[in-house]
């Protein structure tokens, strides 16, 4: 069941497009592709959650699924999905609850004249969100991150005829972008102490204390650990993409 992780993600995709390339005046085609892109994809992670219990190496040992090789330098970023305990547990909380989302959608939308690129904006969102949960490294992470910034901006100002709705929307996307450079920026740095994104690499004791014993510079702070900056970097920017700052 583990090799179908890849679909959870990639199925509100496939409804995305097919949302945006030929229904959108069709709100009944629309729903549907939207409710089984999700259905489907929920189906996946609920047994993909079933097959996580009673398997504690998966802590340690979790499965991965590549997708993609990027040559960089003498090195390569391997980069696909994964399966552990703790991505078990979001496979049943993140797909029910887009499945609810999608579902209460429909009256909520009902008789709007953008019926179907709304449920198109939401397909992609939960892409993003499906997509964050699964990836085994912090460059997939980074980019369905990115998905769900674009997702955000798009359905805070969706009523763009209205100056609060465009105005809270520009709100969204400039705090939001202070959040995803600081992520950029601990990405980059992480990387270039340790030559790897992938979480499984990263979280080993050799890697931490690598990090620990590496310091760095800050202006006006002084000299810190690697790990404490590229930390603050990370939380930072959870925190802008919740808008909590600035």
């Amino acid at each position: 069941m583990f090799n179908l992780v890849w679909l959870v993600p990639i199925l509100p995709l496939v409804a995305f497009g097919a949302i945006a390339l030929g229904l959108w005046r069709n709100e009944r085609l629309s729903t549907w592709a939207n409710w089984v892109g999700i259905g489907v994809a929920w189906l996946i992670s609920l047994s993909i959650f079933f097959a996580t219990w009673g398997q504690p190496h998966l802590a340690t040992e979790p499965y991965r699924q590549l997708v993609l090789r990027i040559p960089a330098g003498r090195e390569a970023l391997e980069l696909g999905f994964m399966v552990d305990p703790l991505t078990g547990i979001m496979l049943f909380m993140v797909p029910t609850l887009c499945g609810l989302i999608f579902v209460y959608s429909k009256g909520y939308m009902a008789g709007d004249k953008r019926y179907s690129r709304y449920f198109a904006y939401v397909s992609l969102f939960a892409t993003g969100m499906l997509g964050l949960v699964v990836s085994d490294n912090l460059l997939f992470l980074y980019m369905f991150w990115e998905i769900m910034g674009l997702c955000s901006y798009l359905l805070i100002a969706f009523w763009f005829e209205r100056e609060s709705a465009y105005k809270a929307g520009l709100k969204a996307f400039l705090t939001t972008r202070v959040g995803d450079a600081m992520l950029f920026l601990g990405l980059l740095m992480l990387y270039s102490r340790t030559g790897t994104l992938t979480f499984s690499e990263i979280f080993t004791h050799e890697t931490l204390e690598h990090l620990a014993a590496s310091a760095v510079s800050v202006p006006l702070v002084g000299t810190i650990p690697a790990t404490t900056l590229i930390a603050m970097l990370v939380f930072g920017s959870a925190v802008g993409k919740s808008g909590q700052f600035p």
